[in-house]
């Protein structure tokens, strides 16, 4: 269902076409973010429903450092916080040039991986 709705929403994106005026809203906040970014969410989607919580918890953890050295993460905190401009300027800056390999590259093992067995999950 995810991949459905979100593939539909990026084709109308693509197209310019929508069906109703909450599907252009929709569209619209999707045209401002990083194309990159959105695949590596659909990917992580994709992923985290086949994924227990520890493996969850170590996809997450090298997403979000991959995420906190990448361009786009930058981009998007001086466009939004910094300069204030709301004009990020993404690398790539679009879908089409966002390759299969790049997003599978936020997902490889990290030469200092998290041992998410170490943590203790509980809350006592």
């Amino acid at each position: 269902m995810c991949d459905y709705a979100f593939v539909s929403t990026v084709m109308r994106v693509r197209s310019g076409t929508t069906r109703s005026p909450r599907c252009d809203k929709q569209l619209s906040i999707m045209k401002k973010m990083s194309p990159r970014s959105m695949k590596i969410s659909l990917e992580q989607l994709r992923r985290g429903k086949h994924l227990d919580l520890a493996q969850c918890l170590k996809m997450e953890y090298r997403l979000a450092c991959r995420c906190m050295q990448d361009n786009d993460f930058v981009e998007g905190v001086r466009a939004l916080l910094v300069d204030k401009d709301q004009n990020p300027k993404w690398k790539p800056d679009s879908f089409d040039l966002v390759t299969s390999n790049l997003v599978e590259s936020f997902f490889e093992p990290m030469e200092n991986d998290i041992d998410v067995h170490a943590l203790s999950l509980n809350s006592n």
